[in-house]
């Protein structure tokens, strides 16, 4: 439904090299150990902002020094940035705006990859990149 080709699983996929988890995946008592497994593989876990709500306080702060603060914010305006390089490759718009979660996260330890801009002035972030780990990844 948000047109990313993948297979879904009712299980934690360990196999996989890349995996997306969302919310639902809170209802797994041992789903931050399977994270931190998985990025100690050397594979890559993306998380949506439900989770990351979900898991605070039950060990996601091992993982990524990353916080739902329980505000949103506002635009319509995107950058995506690839990874190492300085300036955004583009800009993408929205035709409205959108409503997304704010999130709160060290500036040592993760990296925007895709920037939400609000009206040209404030920008936040809607995919980070936790620079311990290469390939581990928040989404909202």
């Amino acid at each position: 439904m948000i047109g990313i080709p993948m297979d879904l699983y009712p299980e934690f996929p360990e196999d996989r090299d890349t995996i997306l988890l969302t919310e639902h995946a809170k209802f797994d008592p041992q789903i931050v150990d399977k994270i931190w497994k998985h990025l100690n593989a050397d594979k890559t876990v993306v998380i949506t902002t439900g989770l990351l709500q979900a898991l605070e306080g039950k060990g996601i702060e091992r993982v990524a020094e990353v916080e739902y603060t329980g505000r949103n914010v506002i635009a319509n305006k995107f950058t995506f940035r690839r990874i190492m390089d300085e300036e955004p490759a583009n800009y993408y718009y929205s035709q409205s705006d959108i409503v997304l979660p704010q999130l709160a996260y060290g500036l040592v330890d993760s990296e925007e990859i895709i920037q939400a801009i609000y009206k040209d002035a404030s920008r936040y972030p809607v995919l980070l990149r936790a620079r311990d780990w290469p390939r581990a990844g928040f989404t909202s």
